[in-house]
């Protein structure tokens, strides 16, 4: 989820990291409203826990909720095991929501639509009726027509709808054919003055009974474009919907997976963020800014001795941040400096090499790949695409093995010697001095299964270029000797 919402957020500045989750065993908590007691409204859900922290505390929520919470974050809290697609935010500009765990685990969506209404938006098609004003003032109060000309007499985005500029007015998808049903039977007695409730309960039935409550009718779910003719509240206008209308994540779209945000809608969650007119999202915001997402949010880094594990015994490597791309960027601290942990946040005393390191794309759901390798310091893109910060570069490490590669061309080819090494002499100071001149591959395996690789050409003055944060592939690699420059052909695999 949190992934979903950087990747979704990142381009308007707006940042998320992962501090934790707990869980709690509560029925007056949930509510019972399924069978199961497992399937809770959401809306209900909110609500108590909005009035509790917010308003008046209800004694008869668990202790643990206040242990749990995190004052100081955004908050989203999943209720039962049940598999509805429900979900809702306290309110604007309030840091929690709520959502059932089908839509929690079923669309990313779900979340980071939720995310969007706490942090000031509404629904595109807010103040949505179907086709036309029934009673003037009333039902239509906060309608919003299509004009976005703000000449035309019809214009009224400044106060309708979702009161944006550059998301067009639209209808709900999911009801639109419900009420062009419904008006179908009930419009005539209605204009005639003399609808009854049992004409009123007729047309309902009759809308509900010939429409599908899980199609979006009038939506082309191949290229999400709206096939509709209706008009917007006035009965003037069509509606003029285009591919960032149909796929904003605030237009209950069912069928369309590329969802988007307009510029107004950013602007609208960065101005909620800033004016915090409820005085409840400054105490969610990160003091250290940026640098936090610097920092893994689950590890340890190895400083000497024992690699560090977790309370089951497997490695725990410092993890970061997912939904971001990055480049660990080969770097070597200076000799006075302590790099046996990473440097902090805009120290400058290492060096780098651009075209040594790993990228890692904001897509890539093996979250347990995205660790701070040794002897590489982080690149951020989204963050900071010119420099990378906490250089880690730790030599107090001892592999526990490895291999010496030998090609026996001198060239990078398949005619090789392989060479296996134990932990005595893969550690040995002289190793390289050892070698007899050529061209080798070392490897170094280490206990939390990483290896370091270096390619040396053995000479009277050898040098060795650092593989381990390259990724597979072809390499074309400049090397300076005494007689000029030459360029290597590495294949590494």
């Amino acid at each position: 989820m949190v992934a979903a919402a950087n990747i979704m957020y990142n381009p308007f500045n707006i940042f998320f990291k992962y501090l934790g989750h707990g869980q709690i065993h509560d029925t007056y908590l949930v509510g019972t409203n399924s069978p199961n007691d497992t399937d809770v409204s959401t809306s209900q859900l909110i609500f108590k826990l909005g009035q509790h922290i917010y308003d008046t505390p209800d004694p008869n929520l668990p202790s643990d909720l206040d242990l749990l919470r995190n004052a100081n974050a955004y908050n989203v809290y999943v209720s039962g095991n049940g598999d509805s697609k429900g979900g809702a935010a306290h309110g604007k500009g309030y840091p929690l929501h709520a959502q059932s765990r089908g839509s929690f685990i079923g669309r990313t969506s779900h979340a980071t639509h939720e995310i969007r209404h706490s942090l000031g938006l509404n629904h595109t098609w807010d103040g949505f009726r179907y086709p036309y004003n029934p009673v003037p003032n009333v039902l239509t109060e906060g309608c919003e027509r299509v004009p976005r000309d703000s000449s035309n007499p019809n214009f009224n985005v400044a106060n309708h709808g979702d009161r944006i500029l550059d998301t067009a007015a639209a209808p709900n998808f999911q009801v639109e054919r419900w009420y062009e049903l419904f008006w179908s039977q009930f419009e005539a007695p209605f204009l005639e003055g003399d609808a009854t409730f049992d004409d009123f309960e007729d047309a309902q039935s009759y809308a509900t009974a010939n429409y599908d409550p899980i199609a979006d009718a009038y939506l082309y779910a191949q290229n999400c474009t709206y096939t509709g003719t209706n008009k917007d509240c006035n009965r003037l206008d069509n509606y003029q919907l285009y591919s960032q209308d149909i796929n904003n994540l605030m237009a209950y779209t069912k069928d369309c997976t590329e969802f988007v945000l307009t510029t107004g809608q950013a602007i609208r969650m960065r101005e909620t963020i800033a004016l915090d007119c409820e005085s409840a999202m400054t105490p969610a915001l990160n003091t250290l800014g940026v640098a936090s997402l610097y920092e893994p949010y689950k590890g340890e880094y190895y400083v000497n001795g024992t690699v560090p594990v977790d309370i089951n015994g497997d490695p725990n490597p410092p993890l970061l941040q997912p939904g971001f791309d990055y480049n660990f960027i080969d770097c070597d601290c200076f000799a006075e400096v302590d790099c046996d942990l990473p440097l902090d946040y805009e120290n400058t005393d290492f060096t780098y090499n651009e075209q040594i390191g790993t990228f890692i794309s904001k897509n890539d759901t093996h979250y347990g790949n995205i660790t701070h390798p040794n002897h590489t310091a982080i690149k951020i893109i989204q963050l900071d695409n010119s420099q990378p910060w906490r250089c880690y570069d730790n030599y107090n490490r001892k592999p526990n093995g490895g291999t010496i590669i030998k090609f026996n061309d001198n060239v990078l080819n398949t005619n090789v010697t392989i060479t296996p090494q134990d932990s005595t002499a893969i550690n040995n100071e002289n190793l390289i001095n050892n070698l007899q001149p050529g061209l080798y591959n070392i490897i170094e395996q280490y206990d939390d299964g990483n290896t370091e690789e270096k390619v040396i050409e053995k000479t009277g003055n050898q040098k060795y270029i650092n593989l381990s944060g390259i990724a597979k592939g072809l390499l074309l690699v400049k090397i300076e000797t005494n007689d000029g420059m030459v360029v290597k052909k590495i294949i590494k695999i």
